[in-house]
C-alpha cells in the first residue's frame, strides 16, 4: 500500500497526485513553534508501506527543512520504502565550485536528503546532470522530465516549428526532445559577465527561426532575463509566433512584468513550484500530477 505526504508548498500538487493515484492523502500536522523551527507530526500509521513525500525546496529555508523532516520521520516511524519528491531541488544551480571558497551547495543539500533514511528520490528537469551523482549510491534517483508533456500542448502553433534552447546549457536537452519529436532546432550561445546578469551582445543564435514558429524550452524561468532576450532576438531574425515552456516557474522579481511586455505570445509552465502570483494571461500552468502518478505506480510496485 503506499502513502503520499506532503510540506506545506506541496499541498496542492501532491493532494492532484493522490486523486490521480486513487488515494486518499497522508494525513500529516506540518506547522511552526513560536520561534519558527518546522513541526511535523505525522498522523497516521505508515508501517509496511511504501511512502512518497513530495515538496518543492523553494523557497528552501524553509521548504526543504519540512521535505527533510517528513522523509526522516516516516524513515524512522517503519515505511517500508520513502521516497523524496522535491519537485524543484533548490541550490542545483550551485553543483561546482566557480570560485576558490564558494560552497558546493548542491552537494551539501544531497548529504541532507541522503541522511533522512529515504531510499528513492524523484528529480524533475534537474538543472544540473552532474547534481544526480550527488545523490548515488546513497540513494537511487529517477530523473524524469515534463518535455513529454509539450507535444500535446503546442498545437496552437500550426506546425512549421523549430525549437530553441535559450541557453548553452540546456542545449543537449532540448536537442533530444526536438529530435524524437521531428523538429528542428536552434540554440543561444550565451556568455555572462557575472552571475544573474546577461547582456544581449553576449549571446548568440545558432540556427534558422527565419518565418518559423519558435518553442523556446528551459528548465526554469528565474528572473526571465534569458527568456526575454532569447525571445527578442528570435523575433528580429524572422520568427512568426514565440512561445516558451520551463518547468519551473520561480519568477523572482519583476520577471512577470519583464515577460509580460516580451515577444512571447503563450509561456507555458508546471505546478513544481506554487505561485499564486502568476497572474497574466500569457501563462499557462498544467499540472505535473498524472506524470508523478504514474512514474509512483512504478515504483511501488517494484517495492
Amino acid at each position: 500500500m503506499m502513502r503520499v505526504f506532503s510540506g506545506t508548498a506541496g499541498q496542492s500538487l501532491a493532494d492532484k497526485t493522490s486523486e490521480e493515484l486513487g488515494v486518499e492523502p497522508g494525513k500529516i500536522e506540518v506547522g511552526r513553534f513560536a520561534d519558527d523551527e518546522v513541526s511535523v507530526k505525522l498522523e497516521e500509521d505508515v508501517t509496511g508501506q511504501n511512502v512518497f513525500v513530495i515538496n518543492p525546496s523553494n523557497p528552501p529555508a524553509e521548504n526543504l527543512m519540512e521535505l527533510a523532516q517528513i522523509a526522516f520521520t516516516v524513515a524512522s516511524l517503519g515505511a517500508k520504502s520513502v521516497t523524496i519528491i522535491p519537485t524543484y531541488l533548490g541550490y542545483s544551480r550551485q553543483d561546482r565550485r566557480e570560485v576558490t571558497g564558494r560552497a558546493i551547495s548542491a552537494k551539501y543539500i544531497s548529504e541532507i536528503l541522503i541522511q533522512t533514511g529515504a531510499q528513492n528520490i524523484i528529480l524533475i528537469d534537474i538543472h544540473s546532470e552532474p547534481t544526480i551523482g550527488f545523490f548515488e549510491p546513497g540513494m537511487t534517483v529517477f530523473h524524469v522530465s515534463a518535455l513529454s508533456l509539450i507535444p500535446q500542448l503546442i498545437e496552437e502553433l500550426d506546425g512549421n516549428i523549430v525549437v530553441v534552447s535559450p541557453d548553452i546549457g540546456g542545449i543537449k536537452r532540448t536537442e533530444i526532445f526536438a529530435k524524437n519529436i521531428n523538429l528542428e532546432f536552434a540554440f543561444f550561445a550565451k556568455y555572462r559577465s557575472k552571475p544573474g546578469e546577461i547582456a544581449e551582445k553576449e549571446t548568440k543564435l545558432v540556427g534558422n527561426v527565419g518565418g518559423k514558429n519558435v518553442l523556446l524550452i528551459d528548465d526554469m524561468i528565474d528572473t526571465g532575463q534569458t527568456m526575454e532576450i532569447a525571445a527578442r532576438e528570435v523575433k528580429q531574425a524572422g520568427a512568426n509566433k514565440i512561445w516558451a515552456f520551463a518547468t519551473h516557474a520561480i519568477f523572482s522579481g519583476d520577471a512577470q512584468r519583464k515577460l509580460e511586455k516580451s515577444p512571447i505570445e503563450k509561456i507555458i509552465v508546471t505546478d513544481t513550484i506554487p505561485n499564486e502570483k502568476l497572474k497574466s494571461e500569457k501563462i499557462k500552468v498544467v499540472s505535473l500530477a498524472p506524470l508523478l502518478s504514474e512514474i509512483i505506480k512504478k515504483i511501488d510496485r517494484f517495492n
